[in-house]
């Protein structure tokens, strides 16, 4: 789950690749908040599974 792995300090350290892509970890977790929608990354920002259906 992709906000388990950001909880983690180090995430945010270095450099990362997206694709062909190569940009700043703490700049990549930016461009991965905005591609999600709203509701998915409060689910995400509280630890929970936005996939989670009752």
């Amino acid at each position: 789950m992709l906000a388990h792995a950001w909880r983690d300090p180090t995430a945010y350290d270095g450099i990362t690749r997206a694709g062909p892509v190569e940009m700043p970890a703490e700049i990549a977790v930016l461009v991965a908040l905005d591609d999600a929608p709203a509701l998915d990354r409060l689910a995400g920002a509280t630890g929970r599974d936005p996939a989670w259906r009752p």
